[in-house]
């Protein structure tokens, strides 16, 4: 084939070619993370509601593992309920996912504690930026209040005002 003849079939086969099948972009799977950085919870509430979102696209069917890990002040199984759970997405869903973190009621004055969360185990998407976060138990319990006994002096002095009060001082000091 000669150089104007290759030209012309490459020129008309561009020109036959439909638009849709031009290079297109795939469809994006998205990305799954958390919603926000931080939560928090009074721990008298007990089981805050953890969101986890598909971002980005929803092409596929996709799931993730979310958990508590360790590293947060907030001791497991004293504290809360260690809690592993698997969220999933159908096909063209990007309908956020919850799960919770059963917070125990302790009883204890101490300040407030956190919960370090993690996204792992991806499949179909792919983990967004929001990967972990982390959760503040804020405490609930009051410190019982401090009653002191008065001194020993100040109860002698109280008696003493009694004394006056009730034999009057001339007859005090008489005796």
């Amino acid at each position: 084939m000669r150089r104007g003849h290759l030209a012309s079939a490459l020129a008309i086969l561009l020109f036959v070619v439909p638009p849709q099948l031009h290079a297109q972009p795939l469809p994006a799977a998205g990305t799954l993370q958390f919603s926000a950085p931080t939560y928090a919870i009074p721990e008298a509430l007990g089981a805050p509601k953890i969101t986890v979102t598909r971002v980005g696209g929803s092409d596929g069917a996709a799931s993730v593992t979310a958990a508590t890990i360790a590293g947060g002040s907030a001791t497991a199984g004293t504290d809360y309920t260690p809690t592993t759970v698997t969220l999933t997405w159908a096909d063209g869903d990007s309908t956020s996912r919850t799960f919770t973190v059963l917070i125990v009621v302790d009883g204890v004055v101490e300040p407030d504690e956190t919960v370090n969360l993690a996204l792992s185990a991806p499949s179909g998407a792919t983990l967004g930026a929001q990967a972990t976060a982390v959760l503040t138990i804020i405490d609930h319990d009051v410190a019982a209040p401090v009653t002191s006994i008065p001194a020993l002096s100040e109860w002698a002095a109280a008696l003493l005002v009694l004394m006056i009060g009730a034999v009057g001082i001339h007859r005090l000091w008489a005796c």
